[in-house]
């Protein structure tokens, strides 16, 4: 019976070829970009899933509040907590601080400057589960000056060479022996590792660190014992500081609180101040999620209308075949073997497609390429329920609809499509276009939004600035070597101006300065704000508007214990105007600093964040970037130039150099990805759409081709023809986006709501989707009965 079934099922797919074709192509589109999304989306979400103790394993975030309100959310905060709560909470089975830098890492003759170096404390390997190709994970970190490097470290620094026991040089001062070689980590973390320190070694240089409440910056890490409730322990860790900190706090006037974080929801749901990378986002991914669904929701629900459409094709079929004595059961059988077939040839097809788009998504979304989705066993079991579901899900309804014709009706002829067919029908091309309209209506809203950030007027100037990283080996000679290569630049006639600084825009400062207060006013008025240590020509170079006061001068050699305020950092000190300040003294970090100047409020960061109160201090030595300002007129030679002057004043540094437009937005690089993303989906929701779209309409004109006909021959003419017929499937789309839009008008406003700075909701958000959608159905439609609207009538009519 299975054979005869196979036969039959086999027969009608090559029977009905455009139905079977377009059923076919648009199964395959949406489980291949269904294949597609999940795999970026298990991708995002699988972050930290090769630590074995993952799910015991949670980041302490610490909030700080100042008079009240919440000052600064902190990623990092201070290393006490990991320390006291180990040492008085038995919860707590082991814990890790880190405390991450960069250094420029020197083995003989080889330099390289590392952006991922932390400090972790011994019991690293107790909390993370970092394999040890060499080393002893008890001793490895325990001694000053030790350290474990990553596998692929090691082979770039000492090739095939064993680095156990060898020395690498940082910041061309001190030596830190190799104790370990750990396996380059399996998959994604948080946690990109160059190199991990022995905490022993920051601690000599700083031995109050570890009881220290006030010196944020660290990332504490526990591990819980088993079975320990996450929230009690947590409120047991709060009363733990107040009974550690909580007089200071309220002399003065502020509080911090802690929260934990689960180590796995760290990259999707963390963006604080001191993250140890750029995470990634919750929203989008879940989003992109949503998407799959629809897309693949789009898809079935073609199936069951082009299967449901053609149903009165077959209905001799399951009238003779009933009076021979099949029953409904076997009738369902027989339909859903059918849809089984289909979906098979269409998984195959849609693995495919997965291998040939999946470059493309690995470029446009940033998914690392050897990253497999395959090799997770529940990816196997999702694809494998995506094929039974669609099978037996998108194959009932039209199983059940053939299986229920009576035999007598549809011997005599008198058996029609069904009101409710209809209704359902349209009901689901209702859905599908509606589903697309709220996916184009996305779509335009991440671009336009995008756009309005990268448009907006940040209150700076970024064109035209190189950005040069400063030196990280640096000897006794550095002050000098800094002046001359300061002189050296000016005298190119294409550089005009040169800054530096701790930070430039579009860098997180990471910087933050507690208890600032007027002088001689009491600890508790004390705020915190964020601060950038710069030179005089920093606000200068970036055309930042001093609104009230003046620069910092090289010529004034009192500027060091100078400070300038943004607007905002005024109005947090209580001072009605930024003249009222001029003069003024504060206390900054125990020293007595005086206001000379008030700059014009900037956006430090990405237009994703709000700006905050900062306070600049003179400093020219030192500092981490070099801001040059160049003509656009012999650039190659210019930054040849540069390069030159640069190695010529500071050898076994690395150069590295980048314009500050670009860099500011590498911000939105994620955004960028999830617009091209989102937008390339949606039109493929569209395309399935359509295709359902296209065998409706042939459908229903191979139905009507008679009424056409007879139409024709009474004098209607090609544009009657295809109005009439184009204007059922027209009010249907309207009809999607009457529903639609207002669900998009909500869910843009809400994701709007995230944004500090966001553009103004515009109409054609809404006209645009419409005319779209539109467009492209009635050219599907259009092209079908046109066609038709063409044909001779006798072809239709000879017969009657």
């Amino acid at each position: 019976m299975l054979s005869n079934y196979l036969k039959i099922a086999w027969r009608n797919l090559k029977r009905q070829r455009l139905f079977s074709f377009l059923n076919l192509l648009g199964l395959a589109i949406g489980m291949a970009a269904c294949l597609l999304i999940l795999e970026y989306v298990q991708f995002e979400r699988g972050f930290d899933d090769f630590h074995e103790k993952k799910e015991r394993i949670f980041r302490v975030k610490q909030d700080r509040f100042n008079h009240g309100e919440l000052s600064t959310e902190w990623a990092g905060g201070c290393a006490a907590v990991g320390f006291e709560a180990k040492a008085n909470l038995p919860e707590v089975e082991a814990f890790t601080t880190l405390h991450k830098q960069k250094a420029l890492f020197s083995v003989e003759d080889k330099h390289a400057r590392m952006e991922d170096v932390y400090f972790a404390t011994e019991d690293l390997f107790k909390v993370f589960s970092y394999k040890l190709i060499s080393g002893d994970p008890q001793q490895a970190l325990k001694e000053p000056f030790t350290m474990v490097i990553p596998e692929s470290v090691a082979k770039r620094f000492f090739g095939e060479v064993d680095p156990m026991g060898k020395t690498i040089q940082l910041d061309g001062q001190e030596n830190y022996r190799v104790t370990g070689v750990i396996q380059d980590p399996p998959g994604p973390s948080h946690l990109h590792i160059d190199a991990f320190l022995s905490f022993e070694t920051f601690r000599g240089w700083e031995p109050d660190v570890i009881t220290s409440w006030q010196w944020d910056g660290f990332l504490s890490y526990l591990l819980l014992a088993e079975n320990t409730d996450p929230l009690a322990f947590l409120e047991k860790l709060n009363q733990l500081v107040q009974e550690k900190e909580g007089e200071n706090l309220t002399q003065y006037d502020s509080d911090m609180k802690f929260h934990l974080q689960a180590v796995r929801d760290i990259h999707l749901n963390s963006d604080y101040m001191a993250e140890a990378e750029t995470n990634g986002d919750g929203e989008a991914v879940n989003m992109l999620s949503l998407i799959a669904i629809f897309i693949l929701l789009i898809a079935w629900i073609n199936y069951i209308n082009l299967s449901t459409a053609r149903s009165i094709r077959r209905a001799r079929e399951v009238g003779l075949r009933k009076t021979t004595g099949a029953s409904n059961g076997q009738l369902i059988s027989q339909f859903l073997l059918e849809s089984f077939m289909l979906n098979i040839i269409a998984a195959i097809l849609a693995l495919t497609l997965y291998q040939i788009f999946r470059p493309y998504l690995i470029e446009v979304s940033g998914t690392p390429a050897a990253f497999s989705f395959w090799v997770h066993p529940v990816s196997w079991l999702i694809f494998l329920l995506m094929l039974l579901l669609g099978s037996f899900l998108a194959g009932l309804y039209p199983a059940f609809v053939l299986s229920s014709f009576q035999p007598a009706a549809v011997l005599k002829g008198t058996i029609s499509g069904g009101k409710k067919g209809i209704k359902l029908r349209k009901g689901l091309v209702i859905f599908q276009f509606a589903l697309s309209s709220l996916l184009i209506a996305g779509t335009l809203t991440v671009y336009q939004q995008l756009q309005y950030m990268k448009s907006m007027d940040l209150g700076v100037k970024l064109e035209q600035r190189l950005i040069v990283r400063g030196p990280m080996a640096i000897d006794s000679l550095y002050r000098s070597r800094q002046d001359i290569y300061y002189e050296n630049l000016l005298k190119n006639p294409h550089i005009s101006q040169v800054a530096f600084s701790s930070s430039i825009p579009g860098d997180p400062t990471n910087n933050n300065a507690g208890g600032i207060r007027r002088w001689g006013a009491d600890a508790s008025e004390g705020n915190t704000v964020e601060f950038v240590w710069m030179d005089h020509g920093y606000i200068d170079l970036y055309n930042i508007p001093v609104v009230a006061g003046r620069n910092f001068d090289p010529n004034h050699f009192t500027d060091t214990n100078t400070v300038i305020l943004n607007q905002s950092g005024v109005a947090l000190l209580g001072f009605s105007t930024p003249e009222d300040i001029i003069g003024q003294e504060l206390h900054f970090w125990g020293e007595k600093v005086k206001v000379i100047g008030v700059i014009q409020d900037y956006n430090h960061k990405s237009l994703k964040v709000s700006g905050r109160p900062t306070i600049c201090r003179y400093w020219p030595y030192l500092l981490s970037f070099q801001s040059i300002l160049l003509d656009p007129h012999n650039l190659n030679e210019t930054l040849s130039f540069i390069e030159k002057t640069y190695q010529e004043a500071f050898p076994n540094n690395p150069y590295e150099a980048y314009f500050a437009d670009e860099y500011f937005n590498r911000q939105y690089l994620s955004d960028q990805r999830f617009s091209k993303v989102f937008g390339a989906f949606s039109i493929l929701a569209i395309l399935i759409a359509c295709l359902g779209l296209f065998g409706l309409a042939s459908y229903a004109l191979s139905r009507r081709s008679k009424e056409m006909g007879i139409r024709k021959v009474l004098g209607a003419n090609v544009t009657q023809l295809t109005t009439l017929i184009s204007r059922e499937f027209i009010l249907l789309i309207v009809l999607a986006n009457v529903i639609a839009l207002p669900l998009a008008g909500w869910g843009i406003s809400e994701w709007l709501s995230h944004f500090p700075y966001r553009m103004d909701m515009h109409w054609t958000l809404f006209l645009i989707p419409f005319v779209l959608i539109l467009l492209v159905a009635m050219l599907t439609i259009s092209s079908q009965t046109f066609k038709a609207a063409n044909t001779n009538p006798v072809e239709a009519l000879r017969s009657e």
